[in-house]
């Protein structure tokens, strides 16, 4: 027989008449005052024929002083008790009240066939089981699991991502602040409050998501509908056929592994069918249809009949976008400003006559715009744009250095230029007029010939002008950051001869080295852009 003393305090209290042969148990499953085991201290009850015993005959004993000692044995009376309980221990009483609380600590709790009123602790994370009869489950602070049961139930998650079970009976299930998860039958109701988190209902039969709940899950293997709100929802399908709408809100529905209807609503919607032969409807708003995964896939947006995606026969209506996964993808826009996002592979990207937005993503990726303002994102040094001469005004994103006179036309017929990311990369332009931009890091900006406009961005960016340039604006030029870097002039070779070209024009600097070449300094004096000069 051992003693053990503590001083917290936590609270377990009775109230009401004792009920015979109803039972309930708390196993303490998470460490308290000692390595591997939980406090119980002051527990009270009151009711004649009240008995605590530990199972496995080991039972504690008051001494009403604050002190409790374990053995073998069962304790009766009314009294205080104090023990240290050791881990996965069970604690059960034989007659059972109407209402009980618990103090901090991790619970796992049974209730009894009976009607319950269980209210967890404040900061402890509980797992408590009404069982039969209808029954009030309190979570509290922390993250907690309560369920119903048969009957027809009350639980309250309180603050924490709780998950709440109804089980059989007409429930009513309230999440409470955080990020909770429901799991539902036909007649529960779940109730949560505006900005309380994201939540989410799991659930094996038609569902409409209530008012401030953000996704759904249809689990199961039959065919089920599923239909969101007024949020940003995210509603899965399962292994059935289904049917998912977004209704209002930017959503995204995934169909899962049946022959799937998705309809996006108002909204820009994601819609992915995933397996097998799906009906994908984006409606009002810019939608996007998405195919994940490896698989090769091959999704044509000016083909408005069912076609072969390489992931089931799919027809697409009212979808602007696609993106796909990391196959060898190949994706056709139509007539509408599209974007193809081609993710992970050798993918290859032919937008059409809209301004269309091209991602090449990882892989060396083919994109052809077509007619219109077209942006293509290159992160690869083996993609390769297409575009049309003078059809239009073009522009690449790039997290990589380019040259657009690079050889092999890889980038021919392309007027701009952005860099993208952190890395400290460079831009060089064609024969064109083109508007180049660096990033953050320190870039080499380069328009060559043309009429250019160079922006550097945040960094200590070098901006390259030599003969035969033509008339470049630098638009971005800082003082003691930035350099400009004079190339090719055999007559400009230091500052004193650099300073015979240049002139103050206003808030503006100009330097004419004659035969057309000009460079203009924006919002600058000469002083400033001289000591600034490096020579080449």
């Amino acid at each position: 027989m051992s003693r053990h003393t503590v001083t917290a305090r936590t609270y377990v209290t009775l109230n009401g008449p004792s009920l015979a042969n109803a039972g309930w148990g708390l196993e303490f499953h998470t460490s308290g005052a000692g390595a591997g085991s939980m406090r119980v201290m002051d527990v009270y009850s009151q009711g004649p024929g009240s008995s605590w015993t530990l199972l496995g005959g080991i039972s504690f004993y008051p001494d009403y002083s604050g002190v409790a000692t374990l053995g073998g044995g069962e304790l009766i009376g009314r009294s205080y008790a104090l023990a240290t309980i050791p881990r996965g221990t069970s604690l059960s009483q034989l007659a059972v009240s109407d209402r009980i609380t618990l103090g901090q600590g991790n619970f796992l709790i049974e209730g009894s066939a009976r009607g319950d009123f269980w209210n967890g602790a404040r900061g402890s994370n509980d797992e408590i089981y009404g069982l039969g009869g209808n029954d009030t489950l309190l979570g509290g602070r922390g993250d907690d699991s309560l369920s119903g049961g048969s009957g027809n139930d009350s639980l309250v998650g309180g603050v924490g991502a709780d998950l709440l079970i109804g089980d059989i009976g007409r429930d009513t299930l309230v999440g409470g602040a955080g990020n909770d998860r429901y799991i539902v039958d036909r007649q529960d109701a779940v109730i949560e409050a505006a900005g309380q988190g994201r939540d989410h209902v799991h659930a094996d039969f038609d569902y409409a998501l209530a008012a401030n709940v953000e996704d759904l899950t249809l689990i199961g293997n039959f065919g089920y509908s599923g239909s969101g709100n007024g949020l940003a929802n995210g509603i899965y399908g399962n292994s059935g056929t289904n049917l998912l709408r977004g209704n209002d809100g930017n959503d995204s529905l995934y169909g899962g592994a049946g022959n799937d209807t998705l309809i996006g609503g108002d909204g820009n919607d994601l819609l992915q069918g995933d397996a097998g032969n799906d009906l994908l409807r984006g409606s009002d708003g810019i939608d996007t249809a998405a195919y994940a995964g490896n698989v090769s896939v091959r999704v044509d947006l000016s083909n408005k009949d069912w076609q072969d995606t390489g992931q089931g026969t799919d027809m697409l209506a009212g979808v602007e976008n696609l993106v796909s996964g990391a196959g060898r993808d190949t994706l056709i826009g139509d007539d509408g400003a599209n974007i193809l996002d081609g993710g992970a592979g050798n993918d290859s990207l032919t937008g059409g006559s809209g301004d269309d937005r091209l991602i090449g993503g990882q892989g060396a990726d083919t994109m052809v715009g077509g007619a219109g303002n077209d942006i293509y994102w290159v992160e690869h040094i083996g993609d390769l744009v297409v575009e049309q001469a003078g059809s239009s005004i073009d522009r690449i994103n790039a997290s990589i250095s380019i040259d657009l006179s690079r050889a092999g036309s890889v980038y021919a017929n392309v007027e701009n230029v952005v860099l993208t990311g952190s890395s400290a990369i460079s831009v060089q332009g064609s024969v064109s007029n083109n508007a180049l931009i660096g990033n953050a890091a320190a870039n080499v900006i380069s328009g060559r010939a043309g009429n250019d406009n160079l922006t550097g961005g945040a960094g200590a960016d070098t901006f390259v002008f030599g003969q035969g340039f033509d008339q470049d604006r630098i638009l971005d030029f800082k003082d003691e950051v930035d350099q400009i870097r004079l190339q090719g002039f055999a007559d400009v070779t230091n500052m004193t001869q650099a300073r015979a070209h240049a002139s103050q024009v206003g808030a503006n600097v100009l330097f004419d080295f004659g035969d057309g070449d000009l460079l203009t300094i924006h919002n600058t004096r000469i002083g400033a852009v001289l000591d600034d000069l490096i020579f080449a």
